[in-house]
């Protein structure tokens, strides 16, 4: 590799790289493979959600958002690839530097700001799924604090992209970027910083569900299971630690034509992988209704009394007894002897039951528990609510 700082158009004299090495195709696939990964796992979400579930809510529209700001980045990493972007720079042509240089700052800002948007809107599209899962007020306050964070940061890393140079249009005009006047903050630096704050909230993000997935009343299996489901986010994490390593890279870069495509790359594989991160967890309908033989097992693997939560459990002992399909949980309620305990909303499935006449949701007397009152004939005869 050069000891000398490359050129435009001018190759180092000690550089033993070969000719026409170019990670434009690198950057155009993974774009290309990403946007349409997430557009299928988000429109299977939408599609379970609205045919299945029939309960569309405020976190469906904020992954549907991030989807838009991500596939918005992966459009304007493809343009720049038509700059020289992936190329060496003592490879690039004379020109088409001159007009990279010209259309970067415009460009980057762009990139900068619509990753910030896709990343922040599938964590708070999470957290607002949490909300839908868990009434339990502690946790409700630490959700709604994660999401301040998030934004909080989100916000203040815009501002940086669009307000780093005096005067502000200095940001995206390289003329006056070149003036003795200008002065700009070192960007890699700022974005150094707000990556080590995307990994931070990426932890907690992750972690948060955790402890109330555990405390549930489930069979071991199936509490390791939905640990699992929201435990796939540390996917995410690992590709967040890589895109750190290249940010810092580009700290001392002297061919950002190379490596500002390095941290693209893993830019866009970590706005999407966050999206189908956060789809994951809403599938478990699909799935049931298409492929219920692959839940079969874990469903019958245990038989637990009680329920707490809205995942909550309760097995039959005999063969009368009924199963309903949660709502936002998805999980399984079973009657006992005649008498049904229903946490959650749904319809039925299978079983006894011949009508559904009231449901509501209950704040026990702490906040702890959530109560869900579902009227049900049965044809024993008898009735239950809890």
């Amino acid at each position: 590799m050069s000891t000398a700082i490359p050129t435009a158009g001018v190759k180092p004299a000690d550089y033993d790289e070969p000719f026409g090495a170019s990670k434009s195709w690198q950057m155009i696939t993974s774009a290309s493979v990403c946007m349409v990964f997430s557009t299928f796992w988000l429109g299977l979400r939408l599609w379970t959600r609205s045919r299945i579930s029939r309960e569309l809510g405020p976190d469906d529209y904020l992954i549907a958002a991030a989807w838009i700001f991500a596939t918005a980045m992966c459009i304007t990493e493809m343009v720049q690839c038509s700059y020289g972007l992936g190329t060496h720079l003592w490879e690039v042509d004379v020109i088409k530097f001159s007009t990279f240089l010209q259309a970067r700052p415009k460009l980057n800002m762009v990139i900068g700001n619509t990753y910030a948007m896709a990343l922040a809107l599938s964590k708070i599209s999470i957290l607002a799924f949490y909300l839908r899962l868990f009434q339990k007020k502690r946790f409700r306050i630490l959700v709604y604090l994660t999401a301040a964070f998030v934004i909080s940061y989100t916000i203040s890393g815009i501002f940086v992209v669009i307000f780093t140079c005096n005067p502000v249009a200095a940001s995206w005009d390289l003329k006056l970027m070149m003036l003795p006047s200008t002065k700009c903050l070192n960007r890699p630096k700022a974005y150094l910083t707000a990556a080590a704050f995307n990994i931070m909230s990426d932890i907690f993000v992750i972690s948060l569900p955790c402890r109330e997935i555990w405390k549930l009343q489930l069979p071991l299996r199936q509490r390791l299971s939905l640990i699992g489901i929201f435990a796939v986010g540390l996917a995410v994490c690992v590709i967040s630690v890589l895109r750190l390593k290249s940010v810092a890279n580009l700290l001392n870069s002297e061919d950002i034509t190379w490596d500002t495509t390095i941290l693209l790359i893993w830019s866009t594989i970590e706005a999407h992988a966050t999206i189908v991160c956060a789809c994951s967890p809403t599938l478990k309908p699909l799935f049931t209704r298409f492929l219920p033989n692959f839940f079969r097992s874990s469903l019958s693997s245990g038989r637990r009394k009680g329920s707490s939560g809205p995942y909550a459990l309760k097995q039959s002992r005999d063969t009368t007894g009924c199963t309903y399909e949660l709502g936002s949980s998805r999980k399984y309620v079973d009657a006992e002897n005649g008498n049904l305990t229903v946490v959650g909303r749904g319809a039925a499935r299978e079983g006894m039951v011949t009508s559904v006449s009231q449901e509501r949701i209950l704040h026990g007397a702490s906040d702890d528990e959530v109560c869900v009152t579902r009227t049900v004939e049965i044809k024993t005869g008898r009735m239950a609510d809890c």
